[in-house]
């Protein structure tokens, strides 16, 4: 009976598939030399089999004695999934993720539990020496502090010499006019301080160029990489960030608004209230008067003559300075002609529930359009050829303006307000 039992278990065991929470051996590994660096591709043992992240872990060094393993930092990073990167080099260690879908920590690190491949590891010949004669090997690595052991096996280490000319190694920093700017300028980059040049072939990151000096108008935050070689055949690279300062934004309401003369408007910064640099401008300013002051973030304005206005909002942040602008139309809100005007009335207004009565002489039965505006100068209802006395506006409630005209350039305008 214990011996039935016992076979029961063993049967059992091997039923699962074997699992291994640890590096093994790489398999299919192959590599390929170019003219800029190696590019090494592998795949993972049937047995790389759940915990993760599992990365292909390769290193350069000038002999065959591998350190057991990474620095701290490294180690960390890496083990932490490198802030989601598929690829993280820290000279001399070159890693690259499991090519798996969704390979990601907020899945918790799926893998199908068959010979899958990994992402390239690239060495750049720019980490390098020139002519130097160096040694490289990649292993399989699992992240997180349970992996005991967390590597797998080096691979045979293959020998290669960097391109280029003996004591020619170049090298440069990278320099720009102005490193931090407004997400509407530009600045220059260029290569400063060259070791072993002349430069002969330049390639800068994000398409910014292949000549010694370019201009990049980034929006966000970047970082522009220039890859050059010289003469003798050797290649280097370096890294520059520009920072973009944070936007601010200008928008402010009313936009647009059509009133009357003297009536009043408190403009509002809607965008970024909270700055402290708020300048106002009226264009033109006369017939306008501001009843607060021009550099708060609300101001009180009235437009005491007929006509149209521009309004300009500037805002500072940073040293960057962000505008907006909007029209605003003032109407006399009497007739053209006199007599004209004095054939119509509009009550009740106020209105309680939005409606409202016409009084016009009856020959105009048919021969007059009305509009009606909010008070940012969207249309809110329109009619042709009027025929009737009424209008129904009990969905609405606010100050509104109402324009009458009989297509001969005669006009008469009316504030109303719906309580």
């Amino acid at each position: 009976m214990r011996l039935f039992l016992l076979t029961i278990v063993i049967l059992c065991a091997f039923s699962f598939k074997s699992k291994a929470c640890h590096g093994l051996a790489l398999t299919n590994v192959t590599y390929t030399i170019s003219s800029t660096g190696i590019t090494i591709s592998g795949s993972s043992d049937a047995a790389t089999c759940g915990c993760g992240p599992y990365w292909m872990q390769g290193i350069v060094s000038t002999n065959t004695v591998f350190p057991a393993a990474p620095s701290l930092l490294v180690q960390s990073f890496v083990d932490a999934g490198a802030g989601g990167a598929s690829v993280y080099n820290s000279f001399p260690w070159y890693h690259s993720l499991l090519n798996v879908p969704n390979y990601t920590s907020v899945n918790a690190w799926p893998d199908n539990c068959t010979a899958e491949p990994y992402q390239n590891v690239f060495i750049p010949f720019t980490d390098l020496t020139c002519r130097g004669v160096y040694y490289f090997s990649v292993r399989e690595w699992l992240g997180g502090s349970t992996a005991v052991p967390p590597a797998g096996p080096w691979t045979a280490p293959v020998s290669f010499t960097v391109p280029g000319s003996p004591g020619q190694d170049l090298s440069f920093s990278l320099n720009t006019a102005q490193d931090s700017i407004c997400n509407y300028d530009s600045t220059s980059l260029s290569a400063i301080n060259i070791v072993n040049g002349p430069i002969t072939n330049y390639s800068w990151s994000d398409g910014a160029g292949t000549t010694h000096t370019v201009n990049v108008s980034p929006n966000i935050t970047t970082s522009y990489i220039l890859t050059a070689s010289n003469g003798g055949g050797c290649s280097f690279a370096d890294t520059l960030t520009i920072y973009v300062k944070p936007n601010a934004n200008p928008n402010f309401i009313p936009t647009n608004p059509i009133i009357c003369t003297g009536d009043n408007i408190i403009f509002s910064a809607v965008g970024s209230p909270s700055l402290s640099s708020h300048y106002w401008n009226f264009n033109p300013n006369s017939g306008v008067t501001v009843n607060n002051s021009t550099v708060t973030p609300t101001p009180d304005v009235n437009f005491n003559t007929s006509g149209s206005y521009v309004v300009t909002h500037t805002i500072s942040s940073m040293g960057c300075s962000y505008t907006a602008t909007t029209n605003v139309m003032v109407n006399v809100c009497t007739s053209v002609n006199e007599e004209f005007e004095n054939l119509f009335s509009v009550y009740p207004n106020p209105s309680k529930n939005g409606n409202f009565n016409i009084s016009y002489p009856a020959y105009y039965i048919g021969k007059l359009d009305i509009e009606i505006y909010d008070v940012i100068g969207k249309k809110i209802f329109s009619k042709q050829n009027l025929s009737e006395n009424k209008i129904e506006l009990n969905h609405l409630s606010g100050i509104y303006f109402l324009k009458i005209s009989n297509g001969q350039q005669k006009q008469y305008f009316k504030k109303v307000i719906i309580e």
